[in-house]
């Protein structure tokens, strides 16, 4: 990977305490990465809630890709352009567990099941910014809602 990748999305995330939108943008994953783990450690005054990411990519028929922070792990929900089909990380063989309240412009619950761990959903968030696909090791479902 001796290339060097530019902007290739814009990368929206929420205050805890004011709800307000903020907007940058990103290149690799590392900076994915750096921007959760600044927003987990201010969601800690948030009582059970967890930081929702979204990466838009600069070519709008990538479709885009929700990211919900946790603790524990991560959560890809990948939406096509349309909006009409979702696929989304879920570990197969659990039932989907407590609801996990995550915050993008609107609360959200996601089951427990649908999170990875962050180093697999990196690779993940790494396929996506490379080309716009899934990335073919990630546990994707279509069944997300």
């Amino acid at each position: 990977m001796g290339r060097e990748m530019t902007a290739r999305a814009r990368l929206l995330s929420w205050d805890p305490k004011t709800y307000k939108e903020s907007s940058e943008e990103i290149a690799t994953p590392d900076e994915v990465a750096t921007r959760a783990a600044q927003l987990l450690e201010r969601y800690k005054v948030t009582a059970g809630r967890y930081p929702g990411l979204t990466l838009e990519a600069n070519d709008k028929s990538w479709g885009f890709l929700a990211i919900g922070v946790a603790p524990f792990g991560w959560t890809l929900i990948h939406s096509s352009e349309d909006g009409l089909t979702q696929h989304c990380t879920k570990v197969t063989g659990h039932n989907g567990g407590p609801e996990i309240p995550i915050e993008w412009d609107q609360e959200t619950t996601i089951p427990r099941n649908f999170f990875v761990s962050e180093q697999l959903a990196l690779k993940g968030v790494r396929k996506w910014l490379e080309d716009g696909t899934l990335a073919p090791d990630l546990p994707w479902d279509d069944h997300c809602y």
